[in-house]
């Protein structure tokens, strides 16, 4: 409860990391507490027994589960089997099936598939410059897990290729200067194959459920169109 509490007033990606820390926390003590049985043998308990093994068994699936809790990848693919399992994922595969006509079963699969993402150090602005499509650029982009991109951006080719570029580094560099490494976004014309660009826009509502936030580049002509 404590911990619902304090993390109650925090952004939603915080407060999950700190009951991520806080579980962590708990099984770390456990372990210890496990541990000190295991050393001490309280109560009579017979070392080499199958109660003595028992106990330093769990000893250790406490202090696995203690580290794990504590280490972003391994969040990051519990996060992933969730949603892949249900949530965003299904939801936005249903209205993707839908609107295509198709089965949610295949555009999942599809979906996961096609799911790419560029590190934002790769962009460079004759990059934003046209929206012709260049199929070199989809070499950049790397293939990822849902809730592994950190952002999917949604823009206008029609606003300003300087603005959105600018705008573009100033929250690379804060990103970087708070977690210490390169974001990962989905970008149209990185992420979507050009050699099957009818199935990539089929799965878009799933690579967008799939990426951790919505970045939107809300320029003059944003509100206007679709793309």
């Amino acid at each position: 409860a404590a911990v619902m509490s304090s993390a109650a007033g925090l952004p939603p990606r915080a407060a999950l990391r700190r009951m991520w820390m806080s579980l962590g926390a708990v099984y770390l003590a456990s372990a210890l507490i496990w541990g000190y049985v295991c050393v001490t043998c309280v109560n009579g308990m017979e070392r080499g027994s199958p109660e003595h093994q028992f106990f330093w068994i769990a000893t250790a699936e406490l202090f696995v589960l203690g580290v794990a809790s504590s280490t972003p990848s391994f969040r990051q693919r519990i996060h992933a089997a969730l949603l892949a399992r249900d949530g965003q994922i299904s939801s936005a595969a249903s209205v993707a099936a839908l609107l295509g006509r198709n089965d949610i079963d295949h555009v999942k699969a599809e979906a996961q598939r096609k799911f790419y993402g560029v590190e934002l150090s790769q962009v460079r602005l004759e990059d934003l410059q046209q929206s012709t499509p260049d199929p070199a650029l989809f070499a950049r982009a790397k293939h990822a897990r849902f809730d592994e991109i950190d952002w999917f951006i949604s823009h206008s080719w029609h606003d300003s290729p300087d603005a959105k570029y600018s705008a573009l580094q100033a929250a690379r560099s804060k990103f970087v200067a708070a977690n210490k490494r390169e974001p990962v976004a989905w970008l149209d014309k990185f992420c979507i194959d050009q050699t099957s660009i009818a199935d990539s826009l089929m799965c878009l509502p799933v690579f967008l459920a799939g990426c951790k936030q919505l970045y939107l580049f809300c320029g003059p002509t944003f509100l206007e169109r679709l793309w």
